[in-house]
């Protein structure tokens, strides 16, 4: 059966990140013009491949990026959460399924990244997301009805966490730049954890450059994320040539709360011979928001 897409996108438009309705009758679909700056969530007749109806519309002057199908909220009558950077962070929308507009989940001015699952009542909603550092992963719970949040994870770094499937609890594996991992059971419900496994430092023995952070301010005010790594016996009255190490576009991030600051361990070695090596976050990079991410909109070169 072939979906009846909607023409009035063009021919040459996107059909993205699509999801089956709980009862397998309908088939969800972003759909994206070619200047991938208008997007519509069109709802299809399995069976038919028909178009139900255009639930709603999103539009920008720069782009619009639907990254995520519709999650369905479980024991709803079809109501689900929508991502959306409309507000210019990340952020999960309640819509019923007509299209309507309930509320807004998450009201953080931070990145919602992912959706883990859901509260064994149901109630609430579990995600990843960076909280008000951009450096860092947590995972938080959410009040489905109020927006109410609750932070899992406690302590400082980029945590990597799973949901069990009754969604009573976590398993969180973390690091940062002190910690090189350590992973840890939390109740969902109460908030307390158990650590369960906790590993030493892999590079006692070793000489190398210890990573630092560093905040350099950019042209409009606003923070940018370095990392420096200098050799281990650095002198300070000494001259080092530099390893400049950035990527600069959507979608990535390399300075990380993380064991050894995100950098990978050539670029420890690299400070052992000699080298400092320096890395930059620059605009365009991910995890701070759509007016961060999008300045580089038509000048990447630039």
């Amino acid at each position: 059966t072939y979906l009846k897409t909607n023409s009035d996108l063009g021919k040459e438009h996107y059909l993205t990140n699509l999801a089956w309705d709980p009862t397998d009758t309908f088939v969800y679909l972003a759909e994206v013009n070619r200047d991938q700056n208008y997007m519509e969530l069109n709802k299809y007749d399995a069976t038919s491949g028909k178009l139900i109806n255009t639930l709603f519309t999103e539009k920008n002057k720069k782009y619009v990026e639907p990254e995520h199908a519709p999650i369905f909220i479980p024991e709803s009558t079809g109501d689900f959460l929508w991502f959306s950077e409309r507000e210019g962070f990340m952020n999960l929308y309640h819509y019923d399924n007509a299209g309507n507009l309930i509320n807004k989940v998450t009201k953080v001015d931070w990145v919602v990244q992912n959706v883990l699952g859901f509260s064994a009542d149901r109630k609430s909603v579990i995600v990843e997301g960076t909280g008000p550092d951009p450096r860092e992963k947590h995972a938080f719970s959410f009040q489905i009805a109020t927006g109410k949040m609750i932070r899992l994870t406690k302590k400082p770094g980029t945590h990597r966490v799973q949901l069990s499937a009754d969604g009573t609890k976590l398993i969180d594996s973390y690091s940062s730049l002190e910690v090189p991992k350590i992973i840890t059971i939390i109740n969902v419900n109460n908030g307390k954890s158990k650590t369960i496994h906790k590993v030493s430092n892999p590079l006692n023995g070793y000489k190398y450059g210890s990573p630092e952070f560093l905040t350099l301010k950019n042209t409009d005010g606003s923070a940018l994320y370095g990392r420096i790594i200098k050799p281990s016996d650095f002198n300070k009255q000494k001259k080092y040539p530099v390893l400049v190490y950035v990527y600069g576009g959507p979608h990535a991030q390399l300075v990380t709360n993380s064991w050894l600051g995100g950098s990978s361990l050539w670029m420890n070695w690299f400070a052992e011979q000699g080298y400092l090596v320096f890395t930059l976050d620059g605009r365009g990079s991910a995890n701070r928001g759509f007016e961060f991410e999008s300045g580089i909109h038509r000048q990447l070169g630039k």
